[in-house]
Formats: structure tokens, C-alpha cells, sequence
């Protein structure tokens, strides 16, 4: 063991230089533990600040699911209320064009009579919406006016407006 005696001056300030040394060592490193903590700090702030965007975004696309949601629900009974009003109205035009159809039918049926004995086809007999059936009773032909005498039949088609493929 080293006695005070035995330590000269020039060791003493060597000790002494050294421990100062080691003082502003432990100072530096403490500095730096203090910016190092400040910057965790400040970490901590910019993450609890991301957190708190991150709980406002998620309560935002919630409210805008939600929203979607309500809006998917009202296209749906809106597009349930459409088609009900197409169906509607398919059966109203349905409705209309077989009175068109039977107006026009009823239109013809004289002027078809007067047209053929005019021209020396006597007509015994007009029938009006034949329809013709196979086997199993489907529906494979229907003819507007059949116009009949003795020996003939001819079928009338009776249209409001003609088309070429009407006639092919």
C-alpha cells in the first residue's frame, strides 16, 4: 500500500489530472445521456402524436365505413324500389301493347275483309288470335287474324309497325 509519504507532487497531479480527466469523461458522457434522454422524449412525444393521428384516422374510417355502409343499404333498397317500378311498368307497356296490338287487329279485320272481296275472295270466316300447339301443349305459333273461306286459309299478321324481320 502506497502512504501519502510515498507520493511525490508530479504523482499527485498526475492523480489529479487523471481524475479530472475522468470527471469531464463522466461529464461528456452524462451530456449525452441528457440529449439522448431528450431525444427519447422527444420520440415519445412524435410516437404518442402518431398514436393519437393513428385513434383519430381509425375513428374516422370507421365513421366512414359506417357511412358507406348506410349508403351500400340505401342503393339496395333503391335499387329493390327500381326494379319493382321496372317490373311495373314492363306490365303496364305489356298491358298497352296488347291494346295497341288488339287496336290494330281491330283496324285491319274490316279493311282485310273488304280487301280480299274486292278482289273476288269471298270470306266465309275471321278468327282472331289462333294459336297453334305441339304435342305437350306449348304454344308454337300465333296468328293475329286467320281469315277463312271454303277451300283456303290465309294467316294475317297484324303489325303497328313493320320491320324487315317481321317478314323474313
Amino acid at each position: 500500500m502506497t502512504t501519502a509519504a510515498d507520493i511525490s507532487w508530479d504523482d499527485l497531479k498526475a492523480m489529479i489530472f487523471a481524475h479530472s480527466e475522468q470527471l469531464r469523461e463522466t461529464g461528456r458522457l452524462i451530456s449525452e445521456l441528457r440529449e439522448s434522454g431528450k431525444e427519447t422524449d422527444r420520440r415519445m412525444q412524435e410516437t404518442d402524436r402518431l398514436i393519437r393521428e393513428l385513434r383519430e384516422s381509425s375513428k374516422e374510417t370507421d365513421r366512414r365505413m359506417q357511412e358507406t355502409d348506410r349508403l351500400i343499404r340505401e342503393l339496395r333498397e333503391s335499387s329493390k324500389e327500381t326494379d319493382r317500378q321496372i317490373r311495373r311498368l314492363e306490365r303496364q307497356m305489356g298491358r298497352l301493347g296488347n291494346r295497341l296490338g288488339q287496336f290494330v287487329q281491330d283496324m285491319v279485320e274490316p279493311a282485310v275483309v273488304r280487301i280480299f272481296q274486292e278482289q273476288g275472295i269471298p270470306v266465309h270466316r275471321v278468327m282472331p288470335n289462333v294459336q297453334a300447339r305441339d304435342d305437350a301443349g306449348r304454344v308454337t305459333m300465333e296468328i293475329d287474324l286467320l281469315v277463312i273461306n271454303g277451300d283456303h286459309a290465309i294467316a294475317v299478321e297484324c303489325k303497328s309497325r313493320l320491320t324487315s324481320d317481321d317478314v323474313d
